[in-house]
């Protein structure tokens, strides 16, 4: 008898483990899981904050990059252009030399602010001469800087000859060498794959990115990209020659004039 009072009192407040059932299901795991998921979300923002901003520097100056590379190639197209004459001789004033590096501010509009970042044009051009000055077959070449100015902005020039040639001696020694193609480029240097009889106008863009966000860790990223173009009109040594404007001009002129003489004129045509 007095077991089954006692089961009778079991099943009658068998209700007591009904109500821990209730709130382990449903009250009280999910306000732990409300919780952990702000933990969690408190944790992850400041990442994904950082991926986001690191992913629009990254864009951006990839952009700027290609920006540079098609500007400098524009501004080679233009200058090559406005050079061609019918007589088949090619020829670059100060007047067009300026309107041709004008191209930049179309490829890179932060240029035209009121506090531009640091960026400048350098058109120049390239004769190329046989390394023996009597060779006519099976010569090898090296450049020759006949002409080198910077027509906006700032950037630097193109070198003249370490040691000036000598009128039907020789060439002098050049201050521009080939390089291999994948080797860093600078105003010293030429691809070698560009080693040959032909003549270039070389034209070297430089821009400044300044990253939005990651400045204090990168600094600023200064760019620079060239384009190499023959000319459009003449034979081989139609070289692009230059006419100064005068003394305004700050086009620099390498000599000496007995081998590019339509360099050290300073007439305009």
């Amino acid at each position: 008898m007095r077991y089954r009072i006692a089961h009778s009192k079991f099943r009658s407040t068998g209700f007591l483990t009904r109500p821990k059932r209730f709130a382990l299901g449903r009250t009280g795991p999910v306000r732990s899981r409300s919780g952990v998921a702000a933990i969690e979300f408190a944790l992850v923002a400041p990442m994904l904050v950082i991926t986001i901003a690191g992913l629009y520097d990254l864009t951006t100056a990839f952009i700027a990059w290609k920006r540079v590379a098609l500007a400098a190639q524009a501004i080679d197209e233009i200058a090559t252009s406005l050079a061609a004459t019918v007589t088949g001789t090619n020829q670059l004033n100060l007047d067009q030399a300026t309107k041709s590096a004008s191209a930049v501010y179309a490829y890179l509009p932060k240029t035209l602010a009121a506090a531009p970042p640091p960026y400048g044009v350098v058109i120049s051009s390239i004769v190329m001469q046989p390394t023996v000055y009597t060779c006519t077959i099976g010569c090898t070449y090296l450049p020759h800087v006949a002409w080198s100015g910077v027509y906006e902005g700032s950037g630097t020039l193109r070198p003249c000859d370490v040691t000036p040639g000598v009128k039907d001696v020789t060439y002098g020694t050049p201050s521009i060498l080939f390089v291999p193609d994948t080797a860093s480029q600078n105003p010293s240097t030429l691809p070698t794959d560009l080693q040959g009889v032909a003549p270039l106008l070389v034209v070297d863009v430089t821009y400044t990115y300044i990253p939005m966000f990651f400045k204090f860790i990168t600094g600023n990223i200064v760019m620079s990209q060239s384009a190499y173009f023959s000319p459009r009109t003449g034979l081989a040594d139609a070289w692009v020659h230059y006419y100064s404007a005068g003394p305004s001009d700050s086009t620099v002129f390498c000599g000496p004039s007995a081998i590019y003489p339509a360099a050290a004129t300073s007439t305009v045509p």
